[in-house]
């Protein structure tokens, strides 16, 4: 596929176009990964904002018996908590759609190059996710050096007002 779009070249003249074209690829990829970075930054924002908002609205037009019955420092933290998950999963997603376009890019760009490339990196990625997702649940089974021989004290009942 090069041969067809590089042509006659020569090879140092081949070296330099591709390096070329590698610059300028990581450049736009850097310059693509910033921009989506800031408009997802400026989306999250907004939408914690918003969903404060209404978490807000949502407490002042509870019922009175709803508000005795728990605890201001309560209402409050699941406020805090509630955007704080929500805001942890929004960058989670967004991550998680931006490394896909990315790795998608990579593997179009390998294949450009060479699909025998292309088919031992897949089978390398593949191999690695196994890897490592056996590795994580092993590492979640195990509790850390610094934690065992540590009793864990009893639960406390949480407290409420009647």
């Amino acid at each position: 596929a090069l041969n067809a779009v590089l042509g006659d070249l020569t090879p140092g003249i081949r070296v330099l176009v591709l390096g070329g074209a590698l610059v300028v690829l990581v450049a736009t990829k850097n310059l693509v990964s910033f921009a989506g970075a800031t408009m997802a930054g400026n989306r999250r924002s907004r939408a914690m904002m918003e969903l404060r908002q209404q978490l807000v609205r949502r407490v002042l037009r509870a019922p009175p018996a709803l508000l005795e019955r728990h605890t201001s420092g309560e209402i409050t933290s699941i406020l805090v908590t509630e955007a704080s998950r929500v805001s942890r999963a929004l960058d989670l997603s967004v991550s998680l759609v931006h490394r896909g376009i990315i790795a998608i890019s990579y593997m179009v760009a390998l294949l450009f190059l060479s699909w025998q490339l292309t088919a031992v990196t897949a089978v390398l990625g593949v191999c690695l996710g196994i890897a490592s997702q056996a590795l994580g649940r092993r590492a979640l089974r195990f509790p850390s050096g610094r934690f065992r021989g540590i009793k864990r004290p009893p639960l406390c009942p949480t407290r409420r007002t009647a």
